[in-house]
């Protein structure tokens, strides 16, 4: 974006002829005649691009007594750049007595005389480069016998002589927006221990088991970091009521110990802070977990047991009921073994290993980082390469988490491919669409394609998310510099703001937000060298304009046909600097 803005601000002329066709004229000599006397004259006389486009303005006056009454005048402005011309909308005037003709803009009295003003507004394109604007016309006179036709052609020098295109060099520095948030990822483990029924203590199954290997395991992760272990304990419906109540808080007990003890084991201290190794809850009798698991299942008579779960009958009335269903051999052998146990919830963090560490681990791959680690990664990459594999790595293992989506749309906006950042944004944005990050990255992509429209409604949509420097942008690149200025944060000191003050004719506080600039560029001081041009200060433009050459070269060969330094073309200070 960057090098066709500077590609764009070179071509700095503009050329453009009008034909003119005249019919039903009463005297051949007279019309001609009066032609040469009218006044053409383009408004300004250098033509300046304003967003993305310019402005073709001619304004001429016929003297009293030149317009025939029968006259018909066409006027046909037409681009002419290089080898290529653009016809533009034509434009008809006409004489008092013309009748009919639903084209005709304006009449022109034959008496008084009359103006008249060609306003268009052009789509401003690169080759559009070096050129000049005449006025060619024709006069064709009809009367009642063919052999009197007669034709007079003709040139009219314009004093319009190119175009100025300091708005085309606004900066592509939108604002876009990656999920960076490196804050450790926090996650919570389940270990669930299972008991014998009528009994309250763990067995050397359980002890040499599945569950207990896992606690190890996680007791051993030095890097998890414990916030809170909770335990609850239950009993199977089946059993008797009060028994059920003593069981509940053995198993709670001996759950407790046991955590504690291989927590300890493993020499995790934090097991010593009751606020976060907390007393297990001891809950009775599981009709709730009952009722989840054979409302999932699909065993037989499924429906049987759920009329007595859900009925208004007692505890021992529900139990009478169970063990009469021809379903009560599948229940007490698959699933009221699953209801006798102890919960064990452990919540913490993941804290992310130090960058360099991380560096090392994802020279091969990826696969050995959290999610949070891969982000910090990608985000503290110096090259783009990096930045895309690592957010096309979370694209693939987290297709349900918007993170690599939209960070790796940044990068396709920063590489120039709109269209693909487009079509994946797009797709994002309708997955989640209340999210302000997707929505503001989707007002860029199509502020970069001229969606200029597209990217306000998506800007204004997006209030999570700071959009002053984005809708700046979009206001220059409609020529809008008052609420351009007014859009940037008030602090805000870069190219894009200074161009929007010089454009808005704001010299000063243009070159005010141009000394405020830390790190000047070569643009930067050609900018305060049009600046300084507009506001006439010729010690500044000088001293700018110099600074910018000896940065960039370039600028030398630019600045000779630049439009914005005409009136010091020939003045022996800017020569000095240029020759």
């Amino acid at each position: 974006m960057n090098n066709t803005m500077t590609n764009l601000s070179k071509f700095a002329v503009l050329a453009m002829s009008i034909a003119l066709l005249v019919t039903s004229c009463e005297s051949p000599k007279k019309m001609s005649a009066a032609l040469d006397k009218v006044k053409f004259k383009a408004d300004p006389e250098v033509l300046e691009v304003r967003g993305d486009s310019i402005t073709v303005k001619i304004t001429g006056k016929f003297p009293p007594k030149t317009f025939a009454k029968k006259a018909t005048v066409k006027f046909q402005p037409v681009l002419r750049y290089g080898t290529e011309e653009k016809a533009l909308p034509a434009y008809f005037l006409c004489g008092e007595k013309i009748t009919g003709n639903k084209d005709c803009k304006k009449k022109i009295k034959y008496s008084t005389g009359g103006s008249f003003t060609y306003e268009q507004r052009v789509e401003y394109t690169p080759a559009m480069k070096k050129a000049s604007l005449t006025l060619d016309y024709t006069v064709k006179i009809v009367s009642q016998y063919d052999e009197l036709n007669q034709c007079v052609s003709g040139t009219k020098d314009s004093t319009v002589k190119g175009t100025i295109t300091t708005a085309l060099t606004v900066k592509g520095s939108d604002d876009l927006y990656v999920y960076d948030n490196e804050t450790p990822m926090g996650g919570v483990r389940r270990v669930i221990f299972y008991y014998v029924i009528n009994e309250g203590f763990f067995r050397d199954s359980v002890m040499k088991g599945p569950a207990v290997k896992k606690l190890q395991d996680i007791a051993a992760d030095h890097a998890f970091s414990f916030a809170d272990i909770t335990l609850h304990s239950y009993a199977s419906p089946d059993g008797e009521l009060g028994r059920n109540k003593e069981l509940t808080h053995e198993r709670a007990e001996s759950g407790y110990k046991l955590v504690k003890d291989i927590l300890k084991d493993k020499g995790v201290t934090s097991v010593k802070d009751e606020s976060i190794m907390k007393r297990p809850d001891e809950n009775g009798d599981d009709w709730e977990g009952l009722k989840k698991l054979v409302s999932s299942s699909n065993m037989a008579g499924k429906d049987e047991i759920m009329g007595v779960i859900n009925s208004n009958m007692n505890f021992d009335q529900k139990n009478e009921a169970l063990k009469k269903l021809s379903s009560w051999e599948d229940l007490k052998t698959n699933v009221l073994p699953r209801l006798r146990r102890t919960e064990v919830y452990i919540s913490g963090t993941f804290p992310n290993r130090p960058i360099e560490e991380v560096r090392t681990m994802s020279a091969n791959n990826f696969d050995g980082l959290t999610k949070k680690e891969i982000i910090m990664y990608a985000n503290k990459a110096d090259k783009l390469e990096d930045k895309e594999k690592a957010y096309k790595y979370l694209m693939d293992k987290y297709p349900n988490d918007w993170a690599g989506s939209n960070d790796y749309s940044t990068i396709l906006i920063r590489e120039g491919n709109y269209k693909m950042a487009d079509s994946m944004l797009t797709i994002a944005h309708n997955k989640w669409p209340n999210n302000d990050t997707i929505t503001s990255n989707l007002g860029a992509a199509k502020r970069f394609m001229h969606k200029y429209d597209d990217a306000k409604n998506l800007y204004s949509s997006a209030k999570g998310v700071k959009e002053n420097n984005n809708m700046g942008i979009l206001y220059i690149k409609y020529g809008d510099y008052d609420n351009a200025v007014t859009s940037f944060e008030p602090s805000r000191c870069d190219y894009n703001t200074a161009l929007a003050y010089v454009l808005k004719g704001d010299e000063e506080t243009a070159l005010s937000k141009i000394d405020c600039i830390t790190d000047k560029t070569a643009d930067v001081y050609y900018l305060r060298a049009i600046a300084a041009a507009r506001k006439g200060d010729t010690d500044l433009m000088t001293t700018s304009l110099t600074l910018a050459i000896q940065k960039d070269p370039s600028y030398k060969d630019q600045a000779k046909t630049d439009l914005e330094f005409k009136k010091y073309w020939n003045k022996v200070e800017f020569l000095n600097v240029v020759k």
